[in-house]
């Protein structure tokens, strides 16, 4: 009997590291770009099937929109800017719309809420030196604990950036 708890409770253990029941695969590349699954992973709610689309990007401006189930679940969409230009400074600008916003840190100058965050960045396109926004938006809450959700949601906001300002054209120097 103490075996069968043991077994049970590793089982158990096991189920709770793996996260939320999924039918798809979570995956290291949205719309072309790396990202790191172990970072969006616990964005993404349980569901059956998984679609992105980016027909929203242009040259300078990746876009991405992630489906489970045919609803829209996360947004990612990026930006390079001129050096001078801090589009935090816009209070009715699309970066300080966030619920709850904090500013957590990351890079010149960011914004981390409950349902979706941005990042500002210094790059570099043929040595001239601009910056790179990316915003993220989450359509539900997934973790649905509000500050394990904001800390998820920090970590994939950093670990995106360098990726998305590569696919925006603009290296991090």
């Amino acid at each position: 009997m103490a075996a069968g708890s043991a077994t049970a409770g590793a089982l158990a253990a096991v189920a709770l590291c793996t996260g939320p029941e999924r039918d798809y695969a979570v995956p290291a590349r949205i719309c072309g770009t790396p990202v790191a699954s172990e970072t969006l992973g616990p964005l993404l709610p349980p569901g059956g099937s998984y679609r992105e689309s980016d027909r929203a990007s242009r040259p300078g401006s990746p876009r991405c929109r992630l489906f489970v189930d045919d609803r829209l679940v996360l947004y990612l969409g990026g930006d390079v800017v001129p050096a001078g230009l801090n589009p935090f400074d816009n209070p009715r600008g699309l970066v300080n719309r966030f619920e709850n916003p904090e500013k957590p840190g990351i890079g010149i100058d960011s914004r981390l809420g409950d349902d979706g965050a941005a990042a500002l960045v210094a790059c570099e396109r043929r040595g001239a030196p601009l910056r790179f926004v990316l915003h993220v938006d989450l359509s539900y809450d997934v973790p649905r604990d509000t500050g394990e959700r904001r800390r998820r949601l920090g970590e994939f906001l950093a670990s995106a950036l360098v990726e998305w300002s590569a696919a925006a054209g603009c290296a991090r120097g």
